[in-house]
């Protein structure tokens, strides 16, 4: 693994890959750099077998503060730069989310903006108890990108979005649990292990199998019932010719647990 201005990254030995966000912009916030480092981490995991869950989270008690404002033009040239930076997000988010490998975002701090996005990413979303989330972009007169505005009415309904989008206030932990914008809160004791556990579950399952359920449940509501029908058929399909397929049905009729391999 090559060397990163912006992440420290960390694979261990059962297949988790942490991501940890040490932007070298203040309070963790989005760089030109930082967006091409994930967007190379997204796609160079994915096609890695070995990696069976892959970790994002922050570092220093931030997990990402947004776009690296002081950068932001205020000129014409602010919408083809703005345009840019979207568009590298949304290749970041792409490829994130087109592999088969399980997610995990650890909102160990604010996410704001951008962060706001990346921390919806994960398939399982574990925030701290000192942690807030905030959309963030109507506070500088923009909309959202990275997805924002895509995962957050799937997360919390549409009613739920706009209050969230539009008053732009900031959501604490225990709200963002009970709204089912995160997937549970941690305390500062227990987040670190709370956050190895939870990866650790996903990595030693069938990871293949794990990250297509989880693809067909975001997929779901863009389609006609036909089609995804169709989409369910093709993706069992095509789980039945993996390792842990076989593992599985054959520790099923040994009465044993399994032991799958992650692909």
């Amino acid at each position: 693994m090559k060397e990163f201005d912006n992440f420290a990254v960390e694979q261990t030995e059962d297949g988790i890959a942490y991501l940890s966000i040490e932007s070298e912009s203040a309070m963790n916030s989005l760089n030109d750099g930082m967006t091409e480092e994930l967007l190379w981490l997204g796609t160079e995991l994915n096609e890695d077998d070995d990696v069976r869950c892959i970790v994002l989270r922050g570092s220093d008690g931030v997990f990402c503060a947004g776009g690296n404002i002081t950068s932001f033009e205020e000129d014409s040239s602010a919408a083809a730069r703005l345009r840019r930076g979207a568009s590298f997000l949304n290749d970041v988010v792409h490829q994130l989310k087109r592999g088969e490998t399980p997610v995990v975002t650890g909102i160990d701090g604010p996410a704001v903006g951008a962060g706001f996005a990346l921390a919806l990413l994960g398939d399982i979303t574990l925030m701290h108890e000192d942690a807030y989330l905030q959309f963030g972009y109507p506070g500088v007169g923009l909309t959202g990108d990275g997805s924002a505005t895509y995962y957050l009415p799937h997360l919390v309904g549409l009613q739920e979005a706009k209050r969230i989008a539009l008053l732009n206030e900031k959501i604490p932990p225990a709200e963002a649990e009970e709204i089912g914008l995160v997937t549970e809160v941690a305390d500062a004791n227990s987040f670190d292990d709370r956050l190895e556990e939870l990866a650790t579950s996903l990595a030693s399952g069938p990871t293949k199998a794990l990250g297509s359920i989880s693809r067909q449940l975001e997929e779901a509501s863009a389609r006609q019932l036909s089609e995804h029908l169709a989409h369910e058929t093709e993706r069992i399909s095509k789980a039945s010719q993996t390792e842990d397929y076989v593992e599985g049905v054959q520790a099923f009729k040994e009465k044993r647990d399994p032991d799958f391999v992650g692909y």
